[in-house]
């Protein structure tokens, strides 16, 4: 798994440099106009659950325990050290993106369309009820087949689904704005390099040196199947706003309490 390690820090490394520029983006044009909030929360959650998992995944003992009962036949790859500090500065990294979002100077320069929705809240509403329901019947295991590995399993499931959505509101938000105002330039192209190298980490894993992995030994912060395909479509869809809308100038009003945000 030497091979996948490496191309796995790669993608890390590049993450936390794609993400960095936001908020310098933020502080260079002294506005957070156009940047969707349901973009930065979600990308906050997805990485606040890969880096708890990465945490339980790798130091919990019953949890450990547990996965070699559930997947005897190989070993449960857990990502290397210099990876999951690299999460860990990359989580930092997105969480002064989402702190910039509620800070006064910064909270007035929006539009009527940014803000956390409807739809996030529920969603993350409802991840926390299944999670404690799950948590409740690990509690009540004479019951229950639950195990702790389901409780984990769970959070790397939420934060995925997150991963999958997360760069839709951007997209949305720049089309209610006619605008790409909200990110740097050359956003879309840097998050394609981003996928190009999740890409390459599977093609990896599936015809490299380890070719004979099963789908329980991929790294557990490996994007999934799913994440890479929408986000790959939203990224083209994000190239294609850019090469169209690159004149624009913003539309929307600023500083208003009401309106549908993205």
């Amino acid at each position: 798994m030497g091979v996948v390690l490496i191309v796995n820090l790669i993608a890390v490394l590049f993450q936390i440099q794609l993400y960095a520029r936001i908020p310098r983006h933020n502080k260079h044009r002294r506005s957070i106009y156009g940047l969707s909030y349901n973009f930065v929360f979600l990308t906050w959650l997805q990485l606040a659950c890969r880096n708890i998992t990465n945490l339980l995944y790798s130091c919990n003992n019953k949890v450990k325990e547990q996965i070699g009962r559930r997947y005897p036949y190989g070993e449960f790859e857990v990502p290397g050290l210099l990876v999951v500090l690299a999460e860990v500065i990359l989580f930092g990294v997105i969480s002064e993106g989402l702190i910039q979002l509620y800070l006064p100077k910064y909270k007035k320069t929006r539009n009527i369309n940014q803000g956390i929705s409807t739809i996030p809240k529920v969603f993350v509403v409802s991840g926390l009820v299944i999670e404690g329901w799950i948590t409740w019947c690990v509690i009540n295991n004479e019951r229950f087949s639950f195990k702790v590995l389901d409780c984990v399993d769970f959070i790397w499931f939420f934060g995925n689904i997150c991963g999958w959505i997360k760069l839709v509101p951007q997209v949305f938000m720049n089309w209610f704005d006619s605008s790409v105002a909200g990110t740097y330039k050359y956003f879309s192209r840097f998050y394609g390099m981003l996928i190009v190298f999740q890409l390459i980490v599977k093609v990896v894993i599936m015809f490299g040196v380890d070719s004979k992995i099963h789908w329980f030994n991929e790294p557990v912060n490996i994007d999934t199947w799913g994440s890479i395909l929408i986000n790959l479509i939203m990224s083209f869809t994000f190239i294609y706003q850019e090469e169209i809308y690159k004149f624009n100038r913003p539309t929307l009003l600023q500083n208003q309490p009401e309106g549908e945000v993205v």
